[in-house]
């Protein structure tokens, strides 16, 4: 399985409270404020930054009428998941699986899949 070191930005709300991670902090804070997470739920949350060496894997993006999803078979758990595209992901996003224990895992896209500057290859 491939692996890529990643600046990886998590967001925590409180202890044991949600968690989002994102590749930049300005990906996690538009998730934050997206339309999933009520304004109420905004407070509270402490972001993060952590080198870390991920998982890989190439995902599928899927267009639906009020946006696109990224589908990915995920290394950890071997069952498809889909998550939501924001604005700020081009060609990789970083997800995670409720059954990974919080492992992030790399999700590129696209038919000419470029390495972005905050990433690199670790095999």
């Amino acid at each position: 399985m491939a692996h890529r070191t990643v600046t990886a930005f998590r967001a925590h709300l409180g202890r044991g409270g949600g968690l989002i991670v994102g590749l930049s902090e300005q990906q996690v804070r538009a998730a934050i404020q997206s339309h999933w997470l009520s304004k109420a739920s905004n407070a509270g949350w402490t972001v993060r930054s952590t080198e870390e060496r991920v998982p890989a894997v190439g995902g599928q993006v899927m267009p639906f009428s009020d946006g696109s999803a990224i589908r990915w078979a995920c290394p950890l758990c071997e069952r498809d998941h889909e998550d939501q595209l924001d604005e700020f992901d081009e060609f990789a996003k970083l997800c995670f699986c409720e059954r990974g224990n919080g492992q992030a895992v790399l999700v590129e896209w696209g038919r000419h899949r470029r390495p972005l500057a905050r990433l690199r290859d670790s095999r």
